[in-house]
């Protein structure tokens, strides 16, 4: 049987911090897309195009919501069983069942985009 060991309020720590980060990114993003947008209706000099990768990007911080709450149902998981601020171990097999009972039982998606262009 595979067991795992976890300290839950490690892996909280890591979700807090992981969601505090992500927002910061988002106002970053909408900044960046306001002066993106921007420039380009106000270009009269040539093409820039870049609507991909302010998409992969949003698509990626969506992904770090995904894995901080990926992470967060896992340290419920361990504090249900017994773990409070110790090192717990748990059998894979229950972390996988509580993950798959609040659906997140899935793979984070991959993060394409195509290269920016300007001419």
């Amino acid at each position: 049987m595979d067991v795992s060991s976890a300290r839950p309020d490690d892996l909280d720590e890591f979700s807090r911090r992981s969601h505090r980060a992500d927002r910061e990114l988002e106002s970053l993003l909408g900044e960046l897309r306001a002066r993106y947008h921007e420039f380009v209706s106000e270009n009269q000099w040539g093409a820039f195009e870049a609507d991909s990768f302010l998409g992969a990007f949003g698509a990626h911080l969506r992904g770090n919501d995904f894995t901080a709450d990926w992470v967060a149902r896992i340290a419920e998981t361990f504090r249900r069983a017994g773990g409070d601020g110790s090192l717990v171990r748990l059998p894979d097999r229950a972390i996988k069942a509580s993950l798959r009972a609040a659906g997140l039982d899935r793979h984070r998606l991959s993060v394409t985009f195509d290269a920016p262009s300007a001419w």
